[in-house]
């Protein structure tokens, strides 16, 4: 299956057979880091920093 890199768009082959959906992907081209995502039923490469998107501090530390 074929994935295109956000950064420097060179299409990329991935082996659906070694990689499942969460697992970490470095762009053979540009070194940049990506999460492996499904998005109808296709990969799709995400910044490996929008894992952490969903969380902030405020969750954690409670001011009162």
């Amino acid at each position: 299956m074929k994935v295109k890199c956000p950064s420097c768009e060179e299409r990329i082959d991935i082996n659906v057979n070694e990689f499942e959906e969460g697992d970490n992907f470095d762009c053979p081209e540009c070194n940049s880091e990506y999460i492996l995502k499904v998005k109808s039923g296709k990969f799709v490469l995400k910044p490996e920093s929008s894992k952490y998107d969903n969380y902030s501090l405020e969750e954690y530390y409670d001011e009162s």
